[in-house]
């Protein structure tokens, strides 16, 4: 509190008021002074936005419509938006689009008629890292995926505890009882099924994402000799591999953390790189054992490895469409298409392109591309575990 200043015998208080960023409430400061004079005032807490946005997975060229929704401050409002590739504009309602895949980082600063500000922040990804697939994916987690709901699998054996379906946060099969196991036909694509041709895996189902992204996940378990046949699921019209060539399904274990089992297994998920998708030329390479990567596929029940521990008791899967070397946490989200930018991984065939990212903090700027061939199996083995 201030000193008084004598004036026309009222006594003049100054006040300074702080108090901590984002509590809720307000101050209500009474003053009172000689004589029958009072005033009274409050500090409200400062505007805080929440922004959202439609379609909530766009891709490259969609009519985004994003709005704030405000609490707090005193009204009316300003806004000013900055949507991560140097376009700006103001008001509660603005639509942008954006020309090319990537992560963008989309800040909005709301001021109350006081001049009160605050910012909010959010990231919005556009489009697909493999330019087959046309879906922008839902950015998720391993355990998120899989829900908190867990099932024992084996009457006689405690440590068969996995992921219910019913916790799951992308039940594309609809919501159903604890213990259910969706069929096949339950699920709106078959899990080999290419991606966009025809009979394809849609990007979502009744309002549910079928296509997602996770980072920072470890590649357990790799075997990249799975499965391997030479002629394409019925799901894909059937009919032999172009020339007649061998491909095999890579499956791995991917886990968000790596607790002691069984909890270890409400933090993996059964994953898969689909031979048909290799004979197809648009699969991604096989990550390499205990490589920490950041992935993008379709969400898939597997009904059938309910009771195996390498299944992680519970029938959740992830069909890979894409991934890269991890870049958790993202420090500077660009373009994939700029030079900086690590971005699509893409199978050709016998020969796999894999474009990485030069982040100058873990790659030179000189590196671009890594060319790996993969060694695909020539035999036309049993379906073992995909």
């Amino acid at each position: 509190m201030g000193g008084n200043t004598p004036g026309n015998g009222n006594g003049f208080v100054s006040y300074t008021v702080t108090g901590e960023k984002g509590d809720d409430g307000r101050i209500d400061v009474q003053t009172h002074f000689a004589g029958s004079f009072q005033d009274f005032f409050s500090i409200s807490k400062p505007p805080v936005s929440t922004v959202t946005w439609s379609p909530p997975n766009p891709g490259p060229g969609y009519a985004v419509a994003f709005s704030a929704v405000t609490a707090g401050g005193i009204p009316p409002y300003s806004y000013s938006w900055s949507f991560g590739d140097r376009s700006t504009a103001t008001g509660p309602t603005p639509v942008h689009s954006y020309e090319s895949n990537g992560y963008y980082n989309v800040t909005l600063t709301t001021m109350d008629s006081l001049g009160n500000s605050r910012t909010a922040q959010q990231f919005l990804v556009v489009g697909s890292w493999n330019p087959a697939v046309s879906c922008s994916p839902t950015l998720s987690t391993l355990e998120a995926v899989l829900g908190s709901a867990t099932i024992q699998r084996i009457p006689y054996d405690s440590n068969s505890t996995g992921a219910d379906y019913s916790g799951g946060a992308f039940k594309l099969a609809g919501n159903l009882s604890y213990g259910a196991n969706p069929s096949a036909s339950d699920w709106p694509f078959s899990k080999r099924a290419l991606y966009p041709y025809s009979g394809g895996k849609p990007c979502s189902t009744s309002g549910v994402p079928a296509f997602v992204e996770v980072h920072s996940v470890t590649a357990l378990s790799v075997d990249p000799q799975e499965d391997c046949g030479i002629f394409y699921d019925i799901s894909n019209t059937g009919g032999y591999f172009p020339n007649k060539q061998s491909f095999c399904s890579t499956t791995f274990s991917l886990a968000g953390s790596t607790p002691s089992c069984p909890a270890c297994y409400m933090h993996r998920i059964y994953a898969v790189i689909d031979r048909d998708w290799k004979a197809a030329g648009i699969a991604p390479a096989s990550p390499a054992q205990g490589q920490t990567i950041d992935v993008q596929g379709f969400i898939y029940w597997n009904p059938q490895w309910l009771d195996q521990p390498w299944h992680s008791y519970t029938g959740w899967e992830l069909h890979v469409t894409a991934w890269r070397i991890s870049t958790t946490p993202i420090t500077t989200p660009v373009s994939f298409f700029s030079g900086n930018g690590l971005w699509y991984v893409l199978g050709a065939l016998g020969t796999t392109v894999v474009l990485v990212s030069a982040y100058l903090t873990r790659f030179p700027t000189s590196i671009k591309a890594l060319i790996a061939r993969s060694r695909l199996r020539r035999s036309s083995g049993s379906e073992k575990r995909t």
